[in-house]
């Protein structure tokens, strides 16, 4: 097996083990069963618990990242297009299992020395700054009106959250469905676009897609 494929399993493991027994009561004997690897083969993967964890998160935020960066790459002459691209991004991996599960244990871990900060925040930071600058720009070409685009940015990013993060923080319910992904980013940007779209702009076909899903 190719060295990159045991990390990934142990990657595996721990993940599923860290959501059964939480950060403090998993082991590495715990991970080191699941996977079936010796405890020297796994902390010559990674030194500590804290250290396998931490590798996890900071796996879900780039992959978070990646996802999202295409769709905000540069602005687009097809608004509504480029902003349904990043809202069903943004969604798959904000709701993916994964990411919820790491969400609670970091919840769980807030103010604990070495998890403080924003460095361990799923992406959410950087997010934040790529759709603060695209907003930016289409209010410079005239596709949105001028307004403050942190606050239009984070106006985005709560209509597409408000009706899962609750659910997902709590509980540990199955991934987004396409259905529900197309329904939610529809819904919002529906509401987004009335709010800060140029005057004489229209939603119907989002609220369209919004009425079929």
């Amino acid at each position: 097996m190719k060295k990159s494929d045991r990390r990934d399993a142990i990657l595996a493991a721990a993940l599923e083990v860290f959501a059964e027994s939480g950060f403090d009561r998993a082991s590495m004997s715990d991970i080191c069963t699941r996977v079936g690897y010796s405890k020297a083969t796994l902390y010559s993967y990674f030194g500590s618990k804290e250290a396998l964890f931490l590798e996890l998160v900071g796996e879900a935020t780039q992959l978070g990242l990646d996802a999202v960066h295409g769709t905000l790459a540069a602005p687009a002459p097809d608004l509504d297009a480029a902003l349904a691209r990043f809202a069903r991004a943004y969604l798959a991996h904000s709701f993916s299992p994964r990411v919820t599960v790491l969400r609670r244990l970091l919840v769980s871990l807030a103010g604990r020395p070495g998890f403080e900060g924003g460095h361990y925040d799923l992406g959410a930071a950087l997010t934040m700054v790529m759709l603060t600058r695209f907003l930016r720009g289409e209010m410079d070409a005239g596709r949105l009106r001028e307004a403050d685009p942190t606050r239009a940015a984070l106006h985005l990013k709560s209509l597409l959250e408000a009706e899962w993060s609750r659910r997902y923080l709590f509980e540990a319910p199955p991934a987004l469905t396409p259905e529900q992904i197309e329904r939610t980013t529809a819904s919002g940007l529906s509401i987004f676009m009335a709010a800060y779209g140029p005057p004489g702009a229209t939603t119907a076909g989002l609220a369209g897609t919004a009425e079929q899903a």
